[in-house]
């Protein structure tokens, strides 16, 4: 008899969920797709060379034993990419106690990049027992060479732990998002807006700009607009970089310093001098989170925008804020369908593009037969 999965799918809860699209940033750049394979095979070898050095059961010999220059392996990249070929052609799994990994690709007209990559890496909670990561990543090749990544993360709890409620970590931008972000020569953008490392700084030349963003239906990423403090010019309740750098992925980070005369002109012509946008204002000391579909002549729409106060924002830190960010951003992600997420998504994806393929083929044939 078969002994049930500890694990069940229904088991899991959904703890992180983001979206980006990595391109290259001129044409000097090359391919990236070997680029985004050695970032992850970084952060993968982190994972399991730790699991090594603490002499538990691990892959990282798998994962290093056939790590190449796949940059040479690919026709117009540039520069060294180092990482494991089953890993960059979607055949790497392997299994241990603590840990396991499964890859899928799917290639199409002979290219040497894939059309759709993804992997999948389940590993066991070093402080909790009872719980395991299930941590998905997937690149679906776009046009003009660029990458839509989609990162899911996932927690399972063992079902025969019936103590106290399990302990959920704080939310923030895992590790190998900021690799991805951070490969050189490369921009990532959700949905035509720049994702960035550090706070951008509002001021009267970009307000017209941010506006337009902060207004448009496109966006799907959170913005964050933190004031500077009254009459401190430059300092802020909580510190934009290190919140920028928790939430890089999932939001953007502004600041607003209103003591530059042009700044608080500009600032108050769109927030103060009309009257439904005046709920929607950012007070000196004050954060506000702008969630995606703002409309600032709707006079009810500020209160889905939270806001924190002075008092709020010195009685937290960057860490509670992150994931306060990073967890409504998970809840409000929309699935964009012919992506890749997990390795069976490109199975899905491959059983689709086979039938229309007979389909049109069938058309074909009843065509010829018609005629």
């Amino acid at each position: 008899m078969e002994k049930p999965t500890r694990y069940a799918i229904e088991n899991k809860t959904l703890f992180y969920r983001s979206r980006f699209t990595i391109a290259p940033e001129n044409n000097e750049v090359g391919e990236i797709w070997p680029h985004i394979v050695a970032a992850i095979q970084e952060w993968l070898e982190e994972k399991e060379g730790n699991r090594e050095d603490n002499e538990l059961p691990n892959f990282y010999t798998e994962l290093t034993d056939d790590a190449v220059n796949i940059s040479g392996l690919v026709a117009g990249s540039k520069g060294s990419a180092y990482a494991s070929q089953r890993l960059a052609n979607g055949t790497l799994e392997c299994n241990e106690e603590d840990s396991s990994v499964k890859t899928n690709a799917l290639y199409q007209n002979g290219s040497d990049t894939p059309s759709y990559w993804a992997i999948e890496y389940i590993e066991n909670d070093k402080d909790h027992w009872y719980r395991r990561w299930f941590t998905n990543i997937g690149a679906t090749a776009a046009e003009n060479g660029s990458y839509i990544i989609n990162v899911r993360i996932a927690i399972a709890d063992d079902p025969t732990f019936i103590c106290d409620c399990p302990y959920i970590p704080s939310r923030n931008t895992p590790r190998f998002i900021g690799k991805l972000l951070d490969i050189k020569g490369c921009i990532a953008n959700s949905n035509g807006i720049t994702l960035a490392n550090e706070p951008k700084a509002l001021t009267s030349r970009n307000m017209k700009a941010f506006i337009q963003d902060l207004e448009s239906n496109e966006r799907t990423i959170p913005f964050i607009v933190i004031a500077a403090l009254r009459n401190q010019s430059g300092k802020y309740a909580i510190d934009p970089s290190i919140l920028a750098k928790k939430v890089r992925g999932s939001a953007v980070v502004f600041t607003l310093d209103c003591s530059a005369i042009q700044t608080w002109i500009a600032y108050k012509s769109i927030f103060l001098d009309t009257e439904t946008a005046r709920d929607y204002r950012i007070n000196p000391g004050f954060m506000r989170v702008f969630f995606p579909g703002v409309d600032l002549s709707d006079p009810e729409g500020s209160q889905r925008h939270r806001f924190y106060t002075g008092e709020l924002l010195a009685a937290s830190n960057p860490g509670q804020i992150s994931n306060d960010v990073c967890g409504a951003f998970t809840r409000l992600y929309r699935r964009v369908q012919g992506e890749a997420i997990d390795p069976a998504s490109i199975t899905l994806i491959e059983s689709q593009l086979k039938r229309k393929q007979l389909e049109q083929k069938l058309q074909e044939l009843r065509s010829a037969r018609a005629q």
